[in-house]
């Protein structure tokens, strides 16, 4: 179970047990691939996709001499002194083909790319609404490569509303929370539900709303008490007990020393409307209803027709509903994303298998 690959229409992500994530988005035209080192990769990465330390302004260092380049230079600028530090001078160490290696040293112009910014935007399609990087793919690829470049930009922006930042503070989880109780609608029932919530900066709240501290009326008519245990440790457990209760749902609250808090939700069912339960539990549904953390980067250019993003302040608190009998927290994630022409299947694979050797290897 060292690698870990689940596929949901054209996105491919892949995970090892260390923490490192690779995605993949195949588009008709484009094949976006997006790499999250673990945190203890933290500072020490380098090449293209920066240095991973949550500090754009340094990621442009060129190997060899050590120059940072400032994040406003030129596309030309950043090609001729960063790029070409960076160029791979062996056909050994090509992800691509021999037929497709293009050997570039420094100095060498036998290959100079179409800069963005040097670009006459004056014919670029509508739909790139200005943006050099789309105006770019539309002047090599035409129309299909401008939609493909508007489903990647979403793609990235999606990944990014939903990390989490390195130094930003992660909501508690919930490591026990029943998401569906089977009740058979008869008093007098000795109803046991246990919750658990963790979180490395300690908790400081944990609560549901059928306990005594929050509706009153119902905790007495069904005889719920609710007993607290580990208050302002990393582990804190909610025990209810109750005679009866009331179908439908009920939610339960829990916040660090911090601030950042989670919500898991728990269904009450019928016992005899049941027959699926166990395939419905199964179905975990994770939602934000606000703002996420935001993703911890290291580059702060216009995704995707380079490898950055620009990392966001911390919002303000965010609550998670669940439905699950557990919430798995995420580890914060670096991304680092490379957009394409789409190769062939055979460079495919070769881009896939080399992006899940980099994750092994970190």
């Amino acid at each position: 179970n060292y690698l870990t690959a689940t596929g949901f229409a054209n996105v491919l992500t892949i995970e090892d047990a260390s923490g490192n994530v690779v995605k993949a988005s195949f588009l008709k035209d484009l094949v976006v691939l997006q790499v999250a080192p673990r945190d203890g990769c933290f500072n020490k990465t380098f090449g293209l996709s920066g240095n991973n330390n949550g500090d754009s302004s340094d990621d442009l260092r060129v190997e060899g001499t050590g120059e940072v380049l400032p994040g406003n230079s030129s596309s030309a600028e950043i090609f001729e002194k960063f790029v070409r530090s960076q160029l791979i001078t062996e056909e050994a160490a090509s992800l691509f083909p021999a037929e497709d290696f293009v050997p570039v040293s420094s100095g060498d112009d036998a290959f100079t790319p179409i800069f963005a910014d040097q670009l006459d935007v004056s014919s670029c399609p509508a739909a790139c609404g200005g943006v050099p990087a789309c105006c770019l793919d539309a002047s090599q690829g035409g129309e299909e490569l401008v939609e493909a470049f508007t489903v990647a930009t979403k793609d990235i922006e999606e990944t990014n509303h939903e990390a989490v930042g390195f130094f930003d503070n992660l909501r508690p989880a919930f490591d026990e929370a029943p998401g569906l109780f089977v009740y058979s609608g008869q008093d007098s029932q000795n109803i046991k539900l246990k919750f658990v919530a963790t979180d490395v900066d300690g908790i400081t709240t944990l609560s549901c709303d059928i306990c005594p501290d929050v509706d009153t009326d119902y905790a007495d008519a069904h005889n719920v008490t609710c007993d607290l245990s580990g208050l302002g440790t990393n582990s804190s457990v909610m025990a209810i007990k109750a005679k009866s209760l009331e179908y439908g749902s009920f939610s339960c609250f829990c916040e660090d020393s911090l601030g950042a808090n989670s919500t898991s939700v728990t269904m009450v069912v019928e016992e005899d409307k049941t027959a699926s339960a166990e395939a419905w539990e199964q179905d975990v549904v994770v939602r934000p209803v606000s703002s996420p953390r935001s993703v911890r980067s290291s580059t702060s250019r216009d995704p995707p027709s380079d490898t950055s993003h620009r990392r966001r302040t911390r919002p303000e608190n965010s609550t998670t509903e669940t439905m699950s009998t557990t919430m798995r927290r995420k580890a914060s994630t670096s991304l680092a994303v490379l957009a394409a022409p789409t190769p062939s299947p055979f460079l495919w694979c070769y881009l896939l298998l080399s992006a899940v050797s980099f994750a092994l290897a970190t």
